[in-house]
């Protein structure tokens, strides 16, 4: 069976268990010359191996996804994980489709916040900065003259005493070479 999409594309799906263990058991170059199995095989025991190294046990896997649902996938969660409990929702592909929505919600929220962001630093920074401009300035003047002091301190010993060796604030801390 073949469909044709507005008479420019036609596809045919996949029917049959033969053709579906096919393109999962193709090396792609785009995975590093592995197949899907091979590469879920490594990264799951990727998480087996952090989890060891810290002596932790998963209490149970949650299979999610339309791509749970092939064979491969709880067969090696069974294999690595032998003592967890799997759970699969008869419907894997909902919490995905939930996820991408709720991420999409979250963008969109994370969106509106950087406007009223941009828009407080337009409209109402330069009047905070402008009536707080005089404690900064207090402020950064401190900072400047401690840092300040204490490099030309620095400085000014290390130039006068060239035997010696810089070992901390205090004159006492200089060593001879």
């Amino acid at each position: 069976m073949s469909f044709a999409v507005k008479g420019e594309f036609s596809f045919e799906p996949i029917n049959n268990k033969k053709q579906l263990e096919k393109i999962i058991n193709q090396k792609f170059k785009e995975l590093g010359n592995k197949t899907w199995a091979e590469l879920f095989r490594q990264k799951l025991e990727n998480v087996k191996n952090k989890l060891d190294s810290q002596n932790r046990e998963p209490g149970a896997l949650f299979l999610t996804g339309g791509a749970s649902r092939m064979g491969f996938i709880q067969n090696v969660c069974e294999e690595l994980f032998p003592n967890t409990k799997f759970v699969r929702d008869s419907q894997p592909e909902i919490p995905i489709s939930r996820g991408l929505a709720l991420w999409g919600k979250t963008d969109y929220k994370v969106a509106g916040f950087l406007e009223k962001v941009e828009e407080f630093l337009e409209k109402y920074l330069p009047e905070v900065i402008q009536i707080n401009i005089l404690s900064f300035e207090d402020s950064l003047r401190e900072v400047l003259c401690e840092k300040m002091h204490k490099f030309i301190r620095s400085y000014i010993l290390a130039a006068s005493i060239p035997n010696f060796v810089f070992m901390g604030d205090e004159e006492k801390n200089y060593k001879k070479l």
